[in-house]
């Protein structure tokens, strides 16, 4: 892990980067009352990302002694695009900060609470965080949380990743024996399948839930392809429903 935990370049130069975030080298702009009110709210929707910028070094070695520490897991985020009429999708690879009850491997699934968060608040120091937490602006729009990360810090971030594919998806293979369509796959099959559980059952679905649904809604052929269609077909129907 790097010591220096603020921005490269890219993000500092970037001026509507800048004028949201104002001066990162004031820490104190990342200290908000509203953190210790809400209790750490995003915390406990998920574990915050780690940038490439977190890193000293991004060899196998070195991330696989990251990775076993048991704080970290290789996830994803799938690029959706429409082209000619055609989805395409393209699951890129990143880390974050472990979920609880999620192992190294975490492709798509539901997301839980940080495993980290505890009762007083993150165990890091704010030096200690990854740089997901600090692009994470706190702040209140009148009594409403207003926490945000800009959508061109978020960008850079995924553009920064590709660049570091082979070697995450190296990883995926040490660790599952597969290669990482095929894991990808696999996670998408049993995260539809408890979806179309939940609404045979008409359970009332948790906020976790709806949100997954959302990429569902766009998945192609390919990454479905170990997918029950019924099942399938069910979810995407569900979150149609869920749109009107």
């Amino acid at each position: 892990m790097k010591d220096n935990r603020f921005p490269s370049k890219e993000y500092l130069e970037n001026e509507k980067i800048m004028s949201f975030y104002h001066n990162f080298e004031d820490p104190s702009i990342f200290k908000n009352d509203c953190c210790k009110e809400c209790k750490g709210y995003c915390c406990k929707k998920c574990g915050c990302a780690y940038y490439v910028e977190d890193f000293e070094d991004l060899s196998f070695e070195s991330l696989k002694k990251e990775l076993e520490k048991e704080t970290i897991s290789i996830t994803s985020v799938i690029e959706m695009d429409k082209i000619h009429g055609q989805m395409i999708n393209n699951p890129v690879l990143f880390l974050r900060v472990r979920n609880r009850k999620r192992g190294i491997i975490d492709l798509f699934s539901e997301k839980t609470r940080c495993s980290l968060l505890t009762p007083d608040g993150c165990p890091y120091s704010l030096e200690e965080r990854p740089l997901g937490a600090m692009m994470l602006l706190p702040k209140k729009d009148h009594d409403t949380l207003a926490c945000e990360t800009l959508k061109e810090v978020n960008d850079i971030t995924i553009e920064n990743w590709k660049k570091h594919q082979e070697v995450l998806k190296r990883l995926v293979k040490y660790y599952t024996g597969k290669p990482m369509e095929e894991r990808l796959k696999e996670e998408i099959r049993n995260a539809i399948a408890t979806l179309a559980i939940a609404i045979r059952n008409n359970t009332e679905l948790k906020e976790r839930q709806l949100q997954i649904l959302e990429p569902i809604k766009y998945l192609n052929d390919e990454l479905t392809e170990y997918t029950n269609p019924h099942d399938l077909t069910l979810c995407k129907r569900f979150s149609k429903y869920m749109d009107m």
